[in-house]
């Protein structure tokens, strides 16, 4: 049984969280309007993508601590 890591969850919820806040930047092109759409769409997914990270840091902090109290149990059973 391996130590747990942490880095790599932390990475993959960055990289959810910055594709939930800045999807507007890549689909939505709004020349009509003169980007008025497009900027009220930022303004309502940056907060969502901050959300999405907070939640999922909190989750995997919380999942890391219970595997580490898993791995000490393995480990000082196998001693």
């Amino acid at each position: 049984m391996e130590r747990p890591g942490i880095v790599g969850s932390i990475v993959t919820i960055s990289v959810i969280s910055a594709c939930v806040a800045l999807w507007p930047i890549l689909y939505l092109n709004d020349d009509s309007t003169g980007g008025g759409a497009a900027a009220f769409v930022m303004i309502v997914t940056i907060p969502a993508g901050v959300a999405t990270f907070l939640v999922g840091l909190l989750l995997t902090i919380k999942s890391h601590k219970k595997s580490l109290v898993v791995y000490n149990k393995w480990k000082s059973e196998e001693e």
